[in-house]
Parts: structure tokens; sequence; C-alpha cells
């Protein structure tokens, strides 16, 4: 939090108010294929199907000559953070309101605040995970080495997951504490963006969550 300009943050924050709205006044009921890509070149954005089926690197090469690196990044990232599809469609959204620079600062507060939340064991798997890939890049054997690799994606995959409403409740009710306490100081607006930034993320996914319900329940 400390890292982030000021004014950029703030910016950001309004941008996703203003994003939620019209989002929430345009929902299409269509049930979403997280299964299927799709590959448009014609389209100069990633959609949140592609970033579920494709890697960074495949991103890169299909949309390199129509998107800016730091913009292709955040898509990916923007899903990295979950292996909740609401989760991820919800911080995708996000990100597809920003610019570059916001979006960067947008998923660093959110990976920060992740890794304080789980403290040692974050930094043990961090650690832990860059250690297994520099022994996976030292096999000779490239049968060895891709399925290596896919153990270890699957491995990285698992330990994205945890408990979302555990993890948004704590964030907002830090956020929604350390707001009332500080109301009074020069930087209580620094307090205030960052409750907004959860209540503003931690809504959004209660209604894709909703919708997709719902949505499901109507095929039973």
């Amino acid at each position: 939090m400390d890292k982030m300009n000021v004014t950029q943050y703030e910016n950001t924050i309004s941008t996703n108010k203003s994003q939620i709205e019209v989002q929430n006044n345009n929902v299409e009921f269509t049930v979403p294929n997280y299964n299927e890509p799709t590959l448009n070149l014609a389209d100069d954005t990633i959609s949140f199907q592609n970033t579920q089926n494709m890697t960074l690197e495949e991103l890169q090469l299909f949309y390199g000559s129509t998107q800016t690196q730091e913009s292709i990044r955040n898509s990916y990232l923007s899903t990295q953070f979950s292996t909740d599809l609401n989760l991820s469609l919800s911080i995708f959204n996000q990100i597809g309101s920003m610019s570059d620079e916001e979006g960067i600062s947008y998923l660093s507060s959110l990976f920060t605040h992740k890794s304080i939340s789980f403290d040692s064991q974050t930094d043990s798997f961090q650690k832990g995970a860059l250690l297994r890939k520099s022994i996976i890049a030292m096999i000779d054997d490239p049968d060895i080495q891709a399925q290596q690799e896919v153990i270890e994606k699957k491995f990285l995959n698992t330990m994205m997951e945890f408990d979302i409403m555990s993890h948004m409740n704590s964030m907002l009710d830090f956020g929604k504490s350390e707001k009332e306490k500080n109301k009074d100081s020069e930087y209580s607006f620094l307090y205030n963006n960052f409750y907004n930034q959860y209540d503003i993320l931690f809504n959004d996914y209660q209604k894709n969550k909703e919708l997709n319900n719902m949505l499901i329940n109507q095929y039973k």
C-alpha cells in the first residue's frame, strides 16, 4: 500500500466504481464457457476464456502486436490469484477498466495482501517454487523435464486454492475497523480506499457467483 501512488490509487477506485455500475446495468444472462478458447485475432483485447486456456507465452504471441506486454501480463496475472473462477473473472473485469500502470499497482496490492495473510507459509512456498523451477531447468531429458513441469504446474494450482470468503471477509473487516479508527487522521483516505477496493471486488464476486449459480440451476 505504501508503495502505491495515492492519486493513481484514488483514480483506480473511482474507475472501478464506474465500471461496476456499468456492468450491473448490462448483465448478459448467458452461461459462460470457461473451457473454450475464443481466438479472434481481429480483437485487440484478451478474453477471459483465453486466459484460462492459454499460457502467458501464448497470449504474448497472439496479442503481442495489439496490446502492450504490461497489459497482457496484467490480464494473465489477474486469473492467477485464485482457482475460483468467479473471483478470477471479477479481478479480470477490474483490470480491464484500468491503465497498465493502475493494473500493476492493483494486482501488486492484492497479491501483497494475500502474502501477508498467509505470512510464513507464503514465504516458504515462494522460495520452494523458485528452487524447484531451477532444478527442473537443469534436467537434460526433455521428456522428463516436461513431465516435471506438468507436476509443478498442478502443485502451483493447488497452492492457489484458499478460503476466498474468509480472506475477503478478513480484508473487509480490517479495512472497516481501520477506517473507523483513523477517520480523523490525515491519511484516513488511504484506509477508505483500502476498504473500497475490497468492497467493490467482493460485491462483483458475489454478483458473478449468484448469477452463475442461477444459470446453472436453470439446467438442473
